[in-house]
């Protein structure tokens, strides 16, 4: 009698829950925007993610889309629908790789301050600040062909471009602090292609696991 007293409620909260909030869909990702300030910053935002994700899964081959699928009050969150299971992978794929090139910055950072405590002549610097900058270009460059090759077939160089700049954009913006995460009802397997956004220092590139 009690587990049907508790599927009863269930249900019933289960009802009462879709009437407030619609439907759970698949394939739709939770965006956190960065601080903002006003409307200007906030449609910035917004584009950069438009171009970030429309680049990469609107073609013919992943056959993505964009809907906005709600937008809540407080930090500026927003649901967004991406139209296929493989557009919510390859934007996992960017998220990841965006999270390692944000690791790689902040890696730089950190070695730039100890540099300057040594008080290393401003030749010296820039000279390492160029090396770093080609560090990072090189990483990126990877990072895309990777993702290139785990979700695209053929060669489009065209395509591989697009994904550079989705996982360079993205990086900027997570170090600016938005926040890209998967479903709570996404699929374990799916939902693990996303980075951990409260632990982005530990996160590793998925193609060292390849060369392993």
């Amino acid at each position: 009698e009690k587990v049907e007293k508790f599927k009863s409620l269930f249900m019933s909260l289960s009802t009462l829950l879709k009437e407030l909030f619609g439907e759970t869909r698949d394939n739709v990702i939770s965006i956190k925007f960065l601080r903002l300030n006003d409307l200007d910053g906030l449609s910035n935002a917004a584009n950069t993610f438009h171009t970030i994700f429309s680049q990469a899964i609107i073609n013919d081959h992943i056959k993505g889309e964009l809907k906005i699928e709600s937008i809540e009050n407080g930090s500026i969150w927003m649901d967004i629908f991406v139209g296929t299971t493989q557009a919510y992978i390859l934007i996992g794929c960017i998220a990841w790789s965006a999270a390692v090139v944000y690791k790689k910055i902040q890696e730089g950072r950190i070695i730039e301050e100890h540099v300057k405590t040594l008080k290393i002549k401003n030749e010296s610097l820039e000279d390492m600040r160029k090396a770093q900058q080609s560090l990072l270009n090189s990483i990126i460059e990877s990072e895309a062909n990777y993702i290139y090759n785990e979700n695209f077939v053929g060669n489009n160089n065209e395509q591989i471009e697009r994904l550079k700049n989705s996982v360079r954009l993205l990086a900027d913006l997570i170090e600016k602090g938005a926040e890209i995460h998967p479903a709570l009802n996404a699929p374990e397997n799916v939902a693990n292609l996303f980075p951990k956004m409260d632990n982005l220092l530990s996160i590793e590139s998925k193609i060292k696991k390849l060369t392993e």
